[in-house]
């Protein structure tokens, strides 16, 4: 799990499993894990926020056993967005 300030310089606020967060561009990171998943097919869910609550959808492209790669847009006009607030889990093997 990861609590992360996704606004100017990407910081970790607390984590577990979380080794970094790589800030891809507006609403884009990818978050690197500190030991490898067993296999690709853990699961993924979290919430973000800014001015108002995001999606957050993970990229299958990016769906890594070390890493998986995050977009949060806003849930009406998919707009990309940076979060100042995401909280995401990962459960897997």
């Amino acid at each position: 799990w990861v609590n992360f300030n996704g606004t100017g310089t990407v910081a970790i606020r607390d984590s577990h499993n979380v080794s970094s967060i790589t800030d891809n561009g507006t609403g884009t990171y990818t978050v690197n894990f500190t030991n490898n998943f067993a296999n690709n097919d853990y699961c993924v869910s979290g919430v973000a926020s800014d001015t108002s609550i995001l999606t957050i959808r993970a990229n299958d492209l990016y769906h890594l056993v070390s890493s998986i790669q995050l977009i949060t847009r806003y849930p009406v006009t998919s707009a990309v967005q940076d979060s100042g607030y995401t909280y995401l889990q990962v459960f897997g093997d």
